[in-house]
Formats: C-alpha cells, sequence, structure tokens
C-alpha cells in the first residue's frame, strides 16, 4: 500500500544511509548531505550504545510502573533499568525468544505471507 513503509533491521545496518533515504522519501523529507549523514549517525548502535538510558523499554512516562516489557527468553535477566541494546548483529534478536515464541513468529509469516519473497524478505531483509 502507498501509505505503508516496511524497512528491515537488517538493511538498515548493512546500508543506514540507504534506509534513511528510503524513509525520508517516503515521508516527503528533502534531507541536506549533512542532515542525512547526522540522521544516520544517531540510527547507528555506537550512537544508541553512547545514549543508552534514552533507548529503553520501561514505561519511562508512568512513574509507578515497576517492571519492564519486551523480555524474551532471560525474561531481561540482569537487565535493571529497561536497555535492551544489544550487539546490534543481524539475527541476534532471535536469541531472545523462547521457542515457543518462534514457532509463533513463525506460523504468522506462514500464515500472513504468502509471497515467497516476502518470506525471505522477513527473514534477510534486501529487495522484494
Amino acid at each position: 500500500e502507498k501509505n505503508v513503509l516496511l524497512l528491515h533491521y537488517a538493511d538498515m545496518k548493512r546500508n543506514p544511509v540507504k534506509g534513511v533515504q528510503k524513509l525520508a522519501k517516503f515521508l516527503e523529507v528533502d534531507l541536506t548531505e549533512e542532515e542525512l549523514a547526522r540522521v544516520a549517525h544517531k540510527c547507528s548502535i555506537d550512537h544508541m550504545k553512547q545514549h543508552e538510558e534514552k533507548f529503553n523499554y520501561l514505561l519511562w512516562a508512568n512513574p509507578d510502573y515497576n517492571g519492564s516489557v519486551m523480555c524474551g527468553k532471560d525474561h531481561c535477566a540482569g537487565i535493571t533499568d529497561g536497555s535492551l541494546i544489544q550487539s546490534g548483529k543481524i539475527g541476534e534478536g532471535k536469541n531472545w525468544f523462547t521457542d515457543e515464541m518462534l514457532k509463533i513468529w513463525d506460523e504468522a509469516v506462514e500464515r500472513e505471507f504468502d509471497d515467497p519473497a516476502m518470506r525471505r524478505w522477513i527473514e534477510d531483509g534486501g529487495d522484494f
């Protein structure tokens, strides 16, 4: 659909400038080369690690909330500040999910996407 843009983490990781350009075009935003470089840098795993306190999954707007969200296999073991930033390696996210979660994911992909090219994209990114 014209009002939906699919971005894949692997594509953004492989070529962040191209990913930012794709997003800017979709949003009809013109960026200078300097702005493009700045946005790409701020989307990098290195930047996120340097500013980890800004990238967490605690409900920061609710001071009464005393838990965490988006925890998988280890239920956020050892993570007390809500940060889930890891190494940024492509495919690493699967390590967070239980076998049951992975089964649910695989079943959803099979059920929702008939197109084999789309299924490959879901797994690895790239063009579809």
